[in-house]
């Protein structure tokens, strides 16, 4: 794992600019729910990526019982 990784992160229903994130080798990111987002890398690059996947989460954040958001402070 090497070099740095460029997240262009939009908004998930218009589409419009919400941010653009340099991730380098030790980063560590978590990305809310409500979010598109598409990385490259204009070297050679890997990314390690580890998620929690339950096929519950995306209805509980339609109906409002879950946050869109990893974390609050």
């Amino acid at each position: 794992m090497s070099d740095e990784i460029t997240w262009v992160v939009k908004d998930k229903i218009t589409g419009a600019p919400r941010a653009t994130v340099v991730m380098k080798a030790g980063d560590i990111a978590a990305m809310p729910a409500d979010i598109r987002h598409t990385g490259y890398s204009a070297k050679r690059s890997m990314l390690l990526v580890w998620e929690n996947n339950s096929s519950t989460i995306p209805d509980l954040i339609r109906l409002g019982k879950a946050p869109v958001t990893p974390v609050e402070f």
